[in-house]
C-alpha cells in the first residue's frame, strides 16, 4: 500500500491538476484520490492552499470512508 500511496503522492506534487488527481470532488476546492490495493481502499483527500496556489494542503490520508469493500 505504500508504494501505492506514494505513487499518488508524486502525481499530486508533479501535476495536481491532472484528472486522476482529481477523481472525486467534494466541493468547495476539495478533491480526492482514492488508493487501492488488494485488501484496502484507502483515500487522500486534499485542496491547495488558499494564499499559494503552488501549495498542497493533505486534509486526510487513511481508509476510505466511502468504499465499497466490506471491511
Amino acid at each position: 500500500m505504500l508504494d501505492t500511496i506514494d505513487d499518488a503522492v508524486d502525481l499530486l506534487e508533479s501535476d495536481p491538476g491532472d484528472a486522476a488527481a482529481r477523481r472525486r470532488s467534494y466541493g468547495d476546492g476539495l478533491w480526492g484520490i482514492p488508493v487501492r490495493d488488494r485488501s484496502d481502499d484507502w483515500l487522500i483527500i486534499w485542496e491547495h492552499d488558499a494564499q499559494d496556489d503552488d501549495l498542497i494542503i493533505v486534509r486526510y490520508l487513511g481508509l476510505d470512508p466511502f468504499s465499497s469493500r466490506q471491511v
